[in-house]
Order: C-alpha cells, then structure tokens, then sequence
C-alpha cells in the first residue's frame, strides 16, 4: 500500500468510527506532531488574491483541468 492510500485509508477509517477515546488519541497524536505546513508559515490572503484564485480555479474547470471526487475516490480505492 503506497502512503496515499493508507492515508486515504485511514481518513475513511476516522470518518466511520464512532469511538471518541480513538478519536481522542488521533487527535493528540496529530497534536504532538510538527504540522507540515506551521501556521506561521500561512499568510492572509487580499480579497484581491482571493478572487484571483477563484478566478483561475472556475477557468481550470471550464477547461476540464481537474478531477471529481469520485475520480480521486476510484483512483486510490483501483490501486
């Protein structure tokens, strides 16, 4: 199993269960980990950019540039 599935694997696993003392481990393991992306790193968007973003992400669907959800869901679930 390559690292995508497993984690694809894992969040319909957490998406499932009902069992909050899991839940509550996930939760502080993640806690204890470095985050790949330090919130430190992020920074705020103008509305500017925002609408940039919008902008290119409605013309990349236009153009068919991009994948369904379903799409992601065969791919992982076929590998």
């Amino acid at each position: 199993m390559d690292v995508n599935q497993l984690k694809y694997t894992i969040i319909e696993k957490l998406i499932r269960t009902e069992d909050e003392q899991l839940l509550e481990k996930v939760a502080e393991l993640m806690r204890s980990e470095p985050t790949p992306y330090p919130e430190n790193d992020l920074k705020p968007m103008t509305v500017e950019e925002l609408e940039e973003r919008i902008r290119r992400s409605r013309k990349a669907v236009e153009e068919g540039k991009f994948r369904s959800t379903e799409d992601l869901k065969n791919h992982f679930r076929n590998k």
